[in-house]
């Protein structure tokens, strides 16, 4: 009853201050203003019956011809977002960065498909992933009107749905690896079919043993979800040195594949970032000015991959040298980009050796992926081992459990509730943080404007009441 008496007030309002928004003689008034693009027939159609005179002009933004000249925002049209269903959550973060400048990239799709997959890969627990869509459910059901909330709600289940599918693919669920691990005759080789096809030096060939999961009944019944009871181990080695296994194991044997894996992560990343702002600087200000503003740094992010990859593996050796000259190329362009474009002149040569440098940072910050991960399911896991374990013990053998075992069992699985929800709540607000900086300054720094003024309509829209 509250929010729906405040709704009729926020309405009677609206039409008590509408006319202080209209330009309004004894004799005529004008409103001038501006409409959606989809909606600009209905709007023209709407008003030709009251209004003696109807004009909507689309607006066609000025030509550009060189570098820097930043528009005042109020002379451009305010920025309504498109419509959209799945992704509209997502609008959140756009906005916290601002509404994007009139005729820029909207980032909000593009956050919409790496947001989850950054913070599954994270958070990456089957337990925790339907928490959070536990919490999404509760949203929806206590607030089930109010657009801010729903948008909260269809945020929290995408980013748990996204928890769940890595979950499974780790095979982890409230900390426990419950999937068997195996190991093949042959050290070297990984992956069963692999170890199968190996020959071990008597001619026969090699085996892949199965040791089970250390993980409770009422968690361990998950390997059915899995073929052949979880004892069975897919893995495919692409180039650069990339392995993806499923089940994945990310704090044991395929740790090192998930450092290399955040990396290439991170080199996509900002690339496509910096492709983004190519596009929106070719539109605005033309070829050359996105050549120098960010082909620069995208010269200097692909050579300096290519100069790596051929430092750190001895079979790419040969391309040591191409990447130098990439790299070189992309230097060169950074300076000449601060030195004329930039209007730094002379002191823009060195800083562009050190600005070409800082790429180097960007991209290895996303290695916190891997390592926010890793230590979050440590954290749960030596929970399960100090506490859950003992507890489990003491009840298997409880005939021949001390008075002090059984006086210790509710403190100790008070604990492990207590370890398993401070491991939420982290699993919750550290893979966000860490999220949203990658997004906010990692990615979204390559070409990203929020200058644009948000659209807000003329007129009531009810929410919580039915008016006429």
């Amino acid at each position: 009853m509250l929010f729906g008496g405040m709704e009729l007030l926020e309405r009677d309002l609206e039409i008590a201050t509408a006319p202080v928004r209209v330009a309004v003689s004894d004799h005529a008034f004008v409103l001038d203003g501006w409409v959606r693009s989809e909606t600009e027939s209905e709007v023209e159609a709407a008003l030709s019956g009251v209004c003696t005179h109807v004009s909507i002009e689309r607006f066609t933004p000025p030509a550009h011809s060189s570098h820097h000249h930043d528009e005042d925002p109020s002379e451009l049209p305010p920025i309504a977002f498109s419509p959209r269903n799945y992704s509209k959550p997502f609008e959140m973060l756009t906005d916290v960065m601002g509404r994007p400048a009139y005729g820029k990239i909207d980032p909000t799709f593009f956050m919409f498909l790496t947001y989850p997959l950054f913070f599954g890969l994270i958070l990456g627990d089957m337990a925790y992933g339907l928490a959070v869509m536990g919490m999404a459910w509760f949203i929806w059901r206590r607030f089930p009107i109010n657009p801010m909330m729903k948008n909260v709600g269809g945020f929290l289940f995408t980013i748990g749905l996204s928890t769940v599918i890595f979950g499974y693919i780790y095979g982890e669920f409230a900390g426990f690896e419950f999937l068997p691990h195996g190991h093949c005759d042959i050290d070297h080789i990984i992956g069963v079919a692999q170890c199968e096809a190996a020959y071990l030096p008597d001619g026969t060939h090699a085996h892949y043993h199965w040791d089970s999961g250390h993980s409770p009944w009422w968690v361990a019944w998950m390997t059915n979800l899995y073929p052949n009871g979880g004892e069975f181990y897919w893995v495919w080695e692409g180039p650069l040195n990339v392995v993806f296994a499923y089940p994945f194991h990310r704090v044991t044997s395929n740790l090192e594949n998930l450092i290399l894996i955040t990396i290439y992560m991170g080199v996509i990343h900002v690339f496509l970032g910096l492709v983004l702002g190519f596009r929106d600087i070719y539109k605005t200000h033309g070829f050359v000015d996105a050549l120098f503003e960010k082909g620069s740094w995208m010269t200097v992010l692909i050579g300096g991959f290519i100069f790596a990859y051929a430092f750190l593996v001895d079979s790419a050796s040969e391309l040591l040298m191409p990447g130098a000259a990439i790299t070189g190329v992309g230097v060169v362009m950074v300076m000449v980009l601060l030195a004329h474009y930039e209007k730094m002149g002379v002191i823009g040569i060195p800083l562009g050796v050190l600005e070409s440098l800082g790429m180097l940072p960007k991209v290895v910050s996303y290695v916190r992926l891997f390592a926010v991960g890793v230590v979050g399911v440590k954290i749960a896991a030596t929970g399960n081992e100090m506490i859950y374990e003992g507890m489990a013990h003491t009840l298997s053998d409880l005939g021949h459990a001390s008075t002090m075992d059984i006086v210790l069992l509710p403190i100790m699985f008070v604990g492990w509730l207590l370890v398993q929800l401070f491991a939420l709540v982290l699993g919750v607000f550290s893979p966000n943080i860490h999220t949203v900086r990658l997004h906010f300054v990692e990615w979204m720094m390559q070409f990203y404007e929020g200058s644009g003024l948000p659209f807000e309509a003329f007129g009531f829209k009810p929410n919580k009441v039915e008016v006429e």
